[in-house]
């Protein structure tokens, strides 16, 4: 299993099942998921604020379902089921190496949550 599914999985379980009518077809590839019954986890963990997708080039929204996902994903997930949150103090404490790294600046806020918490290591950047 990859470590995409697995981490849905793991969201989807925090996040419960109960998926608003406002949040159906929130992504416009929601119909090409890997495996049936997706659609309403997915709609689950984006209402939760869980897992947000992305825009495409045509300025769609999309999950993404098929791809792998990222490192800064990750951290990002595990940021948003921790509940905590980080001071601009300790982002910026982090910001040169997280720069150096070529971190997406969304993930700034994780990242350096994740550093200071001792989630990750400066080597993990």
């Amino acid at each position: 299993m990859n470590r995409k599914a697995v981490l849905f999985l793991a969201a989807v379980m925090t996040a419960g099942s109960t998926v608003s009518a406002a949040a159906a077809e929130t992504f416009e590839d929601i119909n090409d998921v890997p495996w049936g019954g997706a659609q309403a986890y997915i709609n689950s963990v984006y209402s939760s604020g869980l897992m947000v997708g992305d825009i495409n080039e045509d300025g769609e929204r999309v999950f993404r379902a098929k791809d792998n996902i990222s490192y800064s994903e990750t951290v990002q997930l595990v940021y948003a089921l921790s509940g905590d949150q980080t001071t601009d103090e300790v982002i910026n404490k982090w910001a040169g190496d997280m720069r150096n790294n070529n971190i997406p600046r969304w993930a700034y806020e994780s990242t350096a949550y994740a550093l200071s918490a001792v989630l990750i290591t400066r080597s993990d950047l």
